[in-house]
């Protein structure tokens, strides 16, 4: 069996109007390094992303690799942007989509029922299909993924009911938004997602070593509201959902080898991969280094209100993260010239 893939990422639009994608080419960079882990060799990986992810690009690439697949090979799909619905059919926006009309944005960009086609004339009967995308008409902030409308299940029904072996998931259910955040430099779903492929996610396998279609949904099912709750002041909901035949086991990655690489690291000393800490600091919004008079306390929390004590609380929180980072390279001899991180201030007011 040969594995192929296809990764799209679009982050930026030509259209000024059409906002920005946070963190989605983070997202498909992290998930084609998953994948090859799981034995994509790069030669039968194509990731397009910002300016090479355009309409003629994606369509041309799909066109090619569904002509060459064989009935035993498996075919990844991701995509990480904005999708919007028009007259009952699915679409995902490309680099150079335009919004000037519903018309035009339905015209460059592409419509989820043509990529289905090619894949079930394909020779190919193992697919996976990952989109994290949003498809609400809510207010966007900087942590939402989402355009003007909502997407439709129908074509996801009828496309993973058609056989046993194709199965989709989706970051949200078609009424909600997908969220990104800066403590994980990654949408929250592709996030755990590629901790499942990766093998890190421990809850997310079967018999030690398979990720399958139900074992995945379970696990990112609990993680991402888990997640969410950690990350985000708001009640956001986020509810990940998968379409297919979860009657009988699909399995969408073995990780044996993987496995067994992990367990000779371990064998060869333990060592911090990733993590995240956090930090709670109470206190008066008036208190920050960056409030002045002319400011005033926010009486409510917002995206622009969250947004502006992050930005007066700019210097306090470097404070702490450097702090932090002094302490970790004394207690576990951190050896590395830089340590990333990522702020992500809670905000919560009292009366």
């Amino acid at each position: 069996m040969t594995l192929h893939a296809l990764v799209v990422a679009v982050e930026t639009y030509q259209d000024p109007k059409i906002p920005s994608v946070t963190y989605a080419e983070n997202d498909a960079t992290a998930f084609s390094t998953c994948i090859e882990g799981l034995g994509v060799s790069p030669g039968n990986l194509t990731l397009l992303t910002n300016s090479t992810a355009t309409k003629t690009a994606i369509e041309s690439k799909l066109r090619t690799l569904t002509k060459y697949l064989q009935e035993g090979d498996e075919f990844f799909l991701y995509y990480a942007g904005h999708g919007f619905s028009q007259a009952g059919k699915n679409y995902i926006l490309c680099h150079d989509t335009t919004s000037s009309s519903s018309t035009e944005a339905a015209l460059t960009s592409i419509p989820l029922d043509s990529v289905f086609d090619l894949i079930r004339h394909s020779r190919c009967k193992r697919v996976s299909l990952f989109l994290d995308s949003c498809h609400s008409g809510l207010e966007i902030d900087g942590g939402m993924r989402s355009f003007t409308s909502k997407m439709t299940d129908e074509e996801f029904k009828d496309f993973c009911g058609q056989s046993e072996y194709y199965v989709a998931f989706s970051a949200c259910s078609t009424d909600e938004v997908s969220y990104s955040t800066p403590m994980l430099k990654h949408g929250v779903w592709t996030y755990h997602l590629i901790q499942a492929l990766s093998g890190n996610a421990p809850s997310a396998l079967e018999r030690n070593h398979f990720v399958t279609s139900s074992s995945l949904q379970n696990y990112v099912s609990l993680e991402v509201p888990r997640k969410l709750r950690d990350v985000r002041t708001d009640k956001a909901v986020q509810t990940p959902t998968c379409w297919g035949n979860l009657s009988r086991e699909f399995i969408v990655a073995n990780l044996e080898d993987v496995m067994a690489a992990q367990r000779a690291r371990k064998r060869g000393g333990n060592q911090i991969k990733d993590t995240i800490l956090q930090h709670t600091s109470v206190g008066s919004v008036r208190s920050l280094s960056g409030f002045k008079k002319n400011h005033k306390v926010p009486d409510s929390i917002c995206f622009a209100t969250r947004s502006f004590v992050q930005t007066i609380g700019a210097n306090e929180a470097s404070d702490i993260v450097d702090s932090i980072h002094e302490k970790l390279k004394k207690k576990i001899k951190y050896k590395r010239k830089e340590l990333k991180i990522a702020l992500s201030p809670k905000i919560r007011t009292t009366g």
